[in-house]
C-alpha cells in the first residue's frame, strides 16, 4: 500500500515527505505507522490527511484512538481520506474512529473515488460518543453501508454529518448520519448520481430522527427513501426532495416504528423524477403522523399520504398538495381518521380518489382545496369543506374546476367565497363540480354576504343567490353601469354545480385608461343587455401605450353590445412623451371613436406624429420609434442639456434610435451642440501618466436617414507618457482606450515622492490591447527637495514591464543620491537642517555649497557650525563650495564637510568680514538704463526744434505742432553693458516770429518713452523693462546768415520694473519696482550755411545734461542707490539737399559723456558701481517729404546708427501739420 501521510498542526502543515526528502521525525512516524499496521492486523494509523494510492488489504482510518487489539493513541477529529481512481480497498474505510475513548468524532471528510468492499464511515465511535459534521463523498464503488457519520453504542448523537453520492454503485445504504440510542438530527444526504439500495437522511435505534435531509436529483435508488428514520423513536421535522433520478420504493419523509412515537412536521417535495411506489410525509406505525406536508409537482406511480397514522388522536393537520402533478393511486389527508387534513388540487390528475381520511364518515376538520381543472378517476370523501383557492383561481366558463368520476361522498359544505372574489366583470356559467355519479341532496353552500359568511341549502328546485347588486364593472378601461346576480345552480342532470352570473341593461359606458391592441376588443358585452341610446363618455380615454398605434389601425372598445344603437364618432387627440432608454419622445395620437356598428363602439386611429426628442438622460442604449409613428421633427428638435456617450466603444456606432423609414431622421433637427464633430487630440492625465489619443463622437442621422446615431471614432492612444509621478499610485485605465498602437516614452519618468521608491509599484492598468514589454531597464533621475532650500539630485536604478494582468510595473533596485545642492536655507544654531530619508542611500554622493544662502539671518561671525545633514552616511563625493550668501546682498566663506556620520557646514575662521554679492551690480547696471531712454529722447527734442522751425512747416499765422515717435537697439558699455530696446513719442505745439534780421521759435511738449532692456555682468543675466512720462519747453533763436542758438527744459517720472535682476542662491529671482522724478535740460549753438540754392550744410555743437532722483527698495535685502546724472557733449554736421516735394539729409557727429556714474549701497556696503562715460560716433540719414507744395502736412523719415561707448540704431518717423 501506498499512502501519503501528512500531519497538520493547527494552522501550520508539515509533509513528512518534502520533494522526496526525510527529516528525521519523518522516519520517526513512518516507522510508528508500519509498526501499528503490523501490530493492528491491517489498521494503519495515518497522519490527519491520507491518501490510498495504490490497493490495500485491511481497514483505512484517518485517525483512531482505542481499538479491540490495545490502547491506541490518535485524533479522530479533522482528518482526511481519500481513496484514488482505480484503487480497491479490501475492508472498511473511516475518516476518524473512537472506540473506547472519551471524546467526539468530527469534521473528518471521506472520498472514495475507488472501490471499498466493505462499509465506509466519515466518523464513527464505537462506544456511544458524539459524531458531528463529518462528511463522505462517493464517486466510486462501496460493497457495503455508506455513514456520513455513525454511532455505534451508547448515547451518543449523530449531528450534521453528509453523503453524497455523485455516482458509483453503493451496494447497501445510505446513511446521512446514524445513532444507536442517540439522537440522528440535521443530517444531510444528497444523490446526484449513481445506484444505492435504501435513503436515510437520519437513523436512530432508539432515539430521535430530527431535522434531517435527503436531496435527489439523479442516480437510481432501488429501495425506500427516508428523510429520517427511528425504530423506536421521534421522527420529526425531517425532509425529502426529489428534482431527478428514479425511486423504485417509498418516499417518507419521516418514519418511526416506535411505540406511541409519532411522525411530526416531515416533509417531502417531488419537483420532478419518477417514484414507483407510494409518498408518505410522515408515517408513525404505532403513533399518530401529524402537521406533515407533501407537495406533488411531478409523477408518483403509487399512492399519497399526508400521514399515516396508527393513533388517530395524535394525527392530524396533515397536507398533500397536487399542483399540476399526477398520483396513479389514491390521495389520503390521513390513512386513519384522523381530522382537520388538507388536499389541495390545483390542476391535478388523481387515477384513484381523493380522501381526507381512510374513514368513511369521518370528515371533521378536513378541507378539499380547489383551483385550475382537476380529474380524479374515482370518488372524493370524507372532507367536511370544499373550497376554492382565489390566488391561483381563473374565470373558466369551459373546464371544470373539479371533475369526479363517481361522485362526492360524505362531503360537507361548498364555500363558494374564493369564486365570488374572482369574478369581476365576468357573466355566464362555470362549472364548479362534475361527477357522473350524481350528487347527494342536500347540498350546503357557503358564500359571503352583506353580514358576513353564510350557508344556505342548495337543490335542483332551489338554486342559491350569493350576491345581486347595481354596480359599476369595467375590464380594462371600459366602464359600464349594470345590475349583477350571482347564483349556484345544481343542473337538471345533477351531475354538475355551477356558478351562474347574470347581467341586466346597461345604461352608461365610460372610456378610460386603455392598453391599445391593434384589431383587439378591449370589452365584450355578451350576457349584458345595452339600452340603445346608452351614454359614451370619452373625455377621458386615454391610451397607456399610445406609441403602439399606427396610422389606419382599428381597435373595438366595446363590442356585442346587444341593443345598442348607432350614432355620432367622437373625436379625439392625445399629447404624450414615451421614454425609451432614458430618451424623451413627444408625440401626438389622433383618432375618433366610432359608433358606426351596432352593437360597437370602435377607434379608428389617423396617426401618430413624432415632435420632439430629448436625449439627456439616454441611456447608451437602442430602441426603436414605435411602429407607425410619422415625423414631424423639425429643426432643432433633437435636444439635450448633454449626452454621455461614454459607454459607447470606442470605433463603433451606437443605434439610439430606429425608425425603419428612410429620411425619418436628418442633420438638421440635431441641435448644434449635439451633432457629430471631429474632436482634436486629447489627452487623459492621471497621476502621472499621460494618454494622448484622437476620436471624434456626437449624434448623427444614418446615411439613410433611418436612424438616430451616437457615434464614437476609436479612442486610440498613440502616446503613453509617464512623468512625474507618486511612487504608490496608479493609473487605472483598462476601458475605453486601444493601446494597439501606442508609444511608450518613459523620456520624462521620475518620482515625485524619491523618498518612497522602494521594490515595486504599478504605474498603469491598461487592457489586453497593451502590447507585452519585456523587462526593460530604466534609470529615473529625480531631483527633490527634502526641506525647504535643499535639493536631492539622485538615481533609481530598476527597471519596467508589463505584467499578466495588463499591467505596466517598475521595479526599483537601488535608490541612490548623486548629489546635495543648497540653497536658501535657514541657519540652525542646534539641530539639524535635514536627516537622511531611509530609503535613499547618502553615502557617496557629491554636496554643492557653492550658492548656499541663510535666509534668517543678517550677517555670520567666523567659525560657526551647523549640521546640514544628519545620518548622512560614512562617505561623501566631492564638496563644492567654499561661499555663502546672506539674502541677495552679501557673501562670506565657508565650507561643508563630513564629520562621523553627519554633514557639516562651519564658516572659515580666517575670513574677513562679509562683502557684497557681485549681482549688486545689476541693480546700478539698471539705473543706467533709465538714463538711456531719457537720452534717446533728447534727439525727438531736437528733432521738435527743426521741425517747428522749418519754413515749410510753419503756417500763416506763425503757428505749427510736430509729432514724431521710434525707437532703437543700443548696447551701452557700463563697466559691464546692458541691451536697450526703447520705443519714444513727443508731440509738440509751437510759435514761430519772423524778424527782419533774425527769427525767434518757442512751443511746449509732451514726452514719452518705454523700453524692456537685459543686463550683463559677467555670466548673470537680468531682465526688466522702463517707461517716462513728462513734457517741457523749447525755444530757438536763428539770425538770417544761418547762426543759431536753441534750448529745452523737460521734467517727469520714470519707472523701473525688474524681473530677474536679483536672484537668490538657488536661481530663484527677485523682482522689484522703483520710481523717480528726472529733469533735464539742453543747449545748442550752430550756423546752417548756405551752399547753394539747393543744399545747406549745418554745422552745431549741442550740450544734454540729464538728472534721475535717487531711490531706494528692498529685494533679499535693503538698497539705496544713489541719483544718477548724464552730460553728453556732441559736436556734429548735417548736409542738407533739397527737392521739389523731397529734402535729404545725412549727418555724422561726436558725442563725449561726462558723468554717466551710478552707484549705491546694499546693507549699508558699496555696490560696485556702473559708469557709462566716454565717446561714441553717431551717423545720421533722412527725407523729409512735403507732399503737396506749401500743403500743411510734413513727414520726416529718419535713422541713425552709434558706434563705441553706445552702439546701436535708432529711427523714426516724425509728422509736422500746420495751422
Amino acid at each position: 500500500m501506498k499512502m501519503k501521510k501528512i500531519s497538520k498542526m493547527k494552522n501550520n502543515c508539515t509533509s513528512m515527505w518534502n520533494r522526496g526528502h526525510f527529516d528525521r521525525k519523518a522516519q520517526a512516524a513512518l516507522a510508528l505507522a508500519v509498526s501499528l499496521w503490523i501490530a493492528g492486523g491491517g489498521v494503519v494509523v495515518a497522519g490527519q490527511i491520507t491518501t490510498v494510492e495504490t490497493d490495500y488489504t485491511g481497514e483505512v482510518n484517518g485517525n483512531h484512538s482505542g481499538d479491540n487489539w490495545g490502547d491506541r493513541t490518535g485524533d479522530p477529529n479533522d482528518n482526511e481520506v481519500t481513496v484514488n481512481a482505480a484503487v480497491k480497498v479490501t475492508g472498511d474505510v473511516r475518516g476518524g474512529y473512537y472506540f473506547n475513548k472519551d471524546g467526539k468524532v468530527t469534521n473528518n471528510i471521506v472520498t472514495i473515488n475507488g472501490t471499498v468492499t466493505k462499509a465506509v464511515y466519515g466518523g464513527e465511535s464505537g462506544h456511544g460518543y458524539d459524531v458531528m459534521g463529518n462528511q463522505v463523498t462517493v464517486t466510486g464503488t462501496v460493497g457495503e453501508n455508506v455513514y456520513g457519520g455513525r454511532v455505534r453504542g451508547g448515547d451518543g448523537t449523530a449531528t450534521g454529518n453528509t453523503a453524497t453520492v455523485n455516482g458509483g454503485t453503493i451496494n447497501m445504504n445510505v446513511y446521512g448520519g446514524y445513532s444507536f440510542r442517540g439522537d440522528a438530527e440535521k443530517n444531510t444526504v444528497t444523490i446526484e448520481g449513481g445506484e444505492v439500495e435504501h435513503v436515510y437522511g437520519g437513523h436512530s435505534d432508539n432515539g430521535q430522527a430530527t431535522n434531517n435531509k435527503v436531496t435527489i436529483s439523479g442516480g437510481e435508488v432501488s429501495g425506500h427513501v427516508y428523510g429520517g428514520h427511528s425504530d423506536n423513536g421521534q421522527a420529526t421535522n425531517n425532509k425529502v426532495t426529489i428534482s431527478g433520478g428514479v425511486v423504485r420504493g417509498q418516499v417518507y419523509g419521516g418514519e418511526t416504528f416506535g411505540s406511541m412515537e409519532n411522525a411530526t412536521g416531515n416533509e417531502v417535495t417531488i419537483n420532478s423524477g419518477t417514484v414507483l411506489l407510494d409518498v408518505y410525509g410522515g408515517d408513525a406505525r404505532f403513533g399518530g403522523a401529524a402537521h406533515n406536508h407533501v407537495i406533488i409537482k411531478g409523477k408518483v406511480s403509487g399512492s399519497v399520504y399526508g400521514g399515516r397514522s396508527s393513533n388517530p388522536s395524535d394525527g392530524g393537520w396533515n397536507k398533500v398538495e397536487i399542483l399540476g402533478g399526477t398520483v396513479d393511486s389514491d390521495v389520503y389527508g390521513d390513512f386513519k381518521n384522523s381530522c382537520n387534513n388538507t388536499v389541495v388540487l390545483h390542476d391535478a390528475t388523481v387515477g384513484g380518489s381523493v380522501c381526507g381520511d381512510a374513514e368513511l364518515h369521518d370528515d371533521t376538520g378536513n378541507t378539499l382545496i380547489l383551483s385550475g381543472s382537476s380529474t380524479v378517476n374515482d370518488s372524493v370523501n370524507n372532507f367536511e369543506t370544499i373550497e376554492f383557492d382565489a390566488s391561483k383561481l381563473t374565470w373558466n366558463t369551459t373546464a371544470p374546476v373539479l371533475t369526479s368520476k363517481w361522485g362526492f361522498n360524505n362531503c360537507g359544505v361548498l364555500d363558494v367565497s374564493g369564486v365570488q372574489s374572482i369574478v369581476g366583470t365576468n357573466s355566464g356559467t362555470m362549472t364548479l363540480l362534475k361527477t357522473e355519479g350524481g350528487f347527494n341532496p342536500p347540498q350546503k353552500v357557503a358564500y359571503t354576504g352583506a353580514s358576513g359568511k353564510t350557508e344556505a341549502t342548495l337543490s335542483a328546485e332551489s338554486p342559491v343567490t350569493v350576491q345581486s347588486t347595481a354596480k359599476t364593472a369595467g375590464a380594462d378601461g371600459v366602464t359600464i353601469g349594470y345590475n349583477s346576480t350571482h347564483s349556484v345552480v345544481r343542473d337538471d342532470t345533477n351531475q354538475a354545480i355551477n356558478y351562474v352570473v347574470a347581467n341586466s341593461p346597461v345604461n352608461n359606458i365610460t372610456l378610460g385608461t386603455i392598453a391599445w391592441n391593434a384589431g383587439g376588443t378591449v370589452f365584450n358585452g355578451t350576457g349584458y343587455d345595452f339600452a340603445t341610446n346608452a351614454v359614451v363618455n370619452a373625455n377621458n380615454l386615454k391610451f397607456t401605450n399610445p406609441e403602439n398605434v399606427t396610422k389606419n389601425d382599428t381597435m373595438t372598445l366595446l363590442s356585442s353590445a346587444a341593443g345598442l344603437a348607432t350614432g355620432d364618432s367622437i373625436t379625439h387627440s392625445q399629447n404624450f412623451t414615451k421614454e425609451v432608454n432614458g430618451a424623451t419622445l413627444s408625440a401626438t395620437l389622433s383618432g375618433n371613436v366610432t359608433r358606426e356598428t351596432e352593437g360597437q363602439i370602435g377607434y379608428t386611429a389617423m396617426g401618430t406624429a413624432l415632435n420632439g426628442i430629448d436625449l439627456t438622460g439616454w441611456d447608451c442604449n437602442t430602441a426603436a420609434v414605435p411602429t407607425g409613428w410619422t415625423s414631424a421633427l423639425g429643426n432643432s428638435s433633437i435636444t439635450a442639456v448633454s449626452v454621455d456617450g461614454s459607454s459607447v466603444a470606442p470605433g463603433n456606432e451606437q443605434n439610439i434610435l430606429t425608425s425603419g423609414t428612410e429620411n425619418f431622421f436628418n442633420d438638421n433637427q440635431i441641435t448644434d451642440a449635439l451633432k457629430y464633430k471631429e474632436y482634436g487630440s486629447s489627452s487623459d492625465t492621471c497621476k502621472g501618466v499621460t494618454l494622448t489619443y484622437s476620436e471624434s463622437k456626437g449624434v448623427k442621422a444614418s446615411t439613410d436617414g433611418k436612424n438616430l446615431v451616437y457615434a464614437r471614432s476609436d479612442k486610440n492612444v498613440s502616446n503613453i507618457s509617464f512623468g512625474g509621478m507618486e511612487w504608490g499610485w496608479d493609473m487605472d485605465a483598462k476601458g475605453g482606450y486601444d493601446y494597439t498602437n501606442a508609444n511608450i516614452d518613459f523620456s520624462k519618468f521620475t518620482f515625485t515622492n524619491p523618498d518612497a521608491v522602494t521594490g515595486s509599484t504599478t504605474l498603469l492598468k491598461a487592457n489586453n490591447t497593451l502590447a507585452e514589454i519585456a523587462a526593460t531597464e530604466k534609470k529615473v533621475s529625480y531631483a527633490y527637495s527634502p526641506v525647504a532650500g535643499v535639493t536631492v539630485n539622485g538615481t533609481v536604478n530598476g527597471s519596467y514591464k508589463t505584467t499578466n494582468a495588463n499591467e505596466v510595473q517598475y521595479t526599483a533596485t537601488e535608490n541612490k543620491a548623486d548629489k546635495l545642492t543648497f540653497g536658501n536655507v535657514e541657519w540652525k544654531d542646534t539641530g539639524a537642517l535635514m536627516e537622511r530619508p531611509a530609503n535613499i542611500t547618502f553615502a557617496g554622493a557629491a554636496v554643492d555649497t557653492s550658492n548656499i544662502n541663510f535666509t534668517n539671518i543678517s550677517e555670520l561671525e567666523a567659525n560657526k557650525e551647523m549640521t546640514l545633514v544628519g545620518n548622512f552616511g560614512d562617505t561623501v563625493g566631492t564638496i563644492t563650495g567654499t561661499k555663502y550668501m546672506v539674502g541677495s546682498t552679501l557673501q562670506g566663506e565657508g565650507k561643508a564637510s563630513l564629520e562621523g556620520s553627519n554633514l557639516v557646514f562651519r564658516t572659515d575662521t580666517t575670513a574677513e568680514k562679509m562683502e557684497v554679492q557681485e549681482q549688486t551690480h545689476n541693480t546700478v547696471m539698471s539705473e543706467e538704463v533709465a538714463l538711456e531712454a531719457l537720452g534717446a529722447g533728447d534727439d525727438f527734442i531736437a528733432a521738435a526744434e527743426d521741425g517747428l522751425g522749418h519754413a515749410s512747416n510753419v503756417g500763416a499765422d506763425g503757428i505749427a505742432s510736430f509729432a514724431t515717435m521710434g525707437g532703437g537697439s543700443i548696447r551701452q558699455e557700463t563697466g559691464s553693458h546692458v541691451d536697450t530696446r526703447t520705443w519714444n513719442a513727443i508731440i509738440a505745439l509751437g510759435h514761430k516770429n519772423e524778424k527782419e534780421k533774425c527769427s525767434f521759435e518757442y512751443g511746449a511738449f509732451f514726452e514719452y518713452g518705454r523700453g524692456n532692456y537685459t543686463t550683463y555682468n559677467g555670466d548673470q543675466r537680468g531682465d526688466g523693462s522702463t517707461y517716462y512720462t513728462g513734457g517741457g519747453l523749447l525755444a530757438k533763436w536763428q539770425k538770417k546768415d544761418g547762426i543759431y542758438v536753441e534750448g529745452s527744459l523737460r521734467a517727469g517720472n520714470v519707472h523701473d520694473d525688474a524681473k530677474n535682476v536679483l536672484r537668490d542662491a538657488m536661481g530663484n529671482s527677485y523682482s522689484y519696482e522703483t520710481d523717480a522724478s528726472y529733469w533735464g535740460v539742453h543747449v545748442g549753438v550752430g550756423k546752417v550755411i548756405q551752399l547753394n540754392e539747393s543744399s545747406e550744410l549745418d554745422v552745431y555743437g549741442k550740450f544734454f545734461h540729464n538728472h534721475r532722483n535717487s531711490v531706494s527698495f528692498d529685494a533679499g535685502g535693503h538698497y539705496d542707490l544713489d541719483a544718477v546724472n548724464s552730460d553728453v557733449l556732441r559736436l556734429g554736421t548735417r548736409y542738407v539737399m533739397k527737392r521739389e516735394k523731397w529734402d535729404f539729409y545725412g549727418g555724422l557727429a561726436y558725442e563725449q559723456e561726462f558723468s554717466g556714474k551710478a552707484e549705491g549701497t546694499a546693507d549699508g556696503r558699496a555696490i560696485r558701481g556702473a559708469d557709462t562715460s566716454g565717446g561714441s560716433l553717431r551717423a545720421e540719414l533722412g527725407a523729409v517729404l512735403n507732399p503737396k507744395k506749401d500743403g500743411p502736412i510734413t513727414l520726416d523719415f529718419n535713422l541713425s546708427g552709434f558706434a563705441g561707448k553706445k552702439r546701436g540704431l535708432t529711427g523714426g518717423v516724425a509728422v509736422t501739420f500746420n495751422f
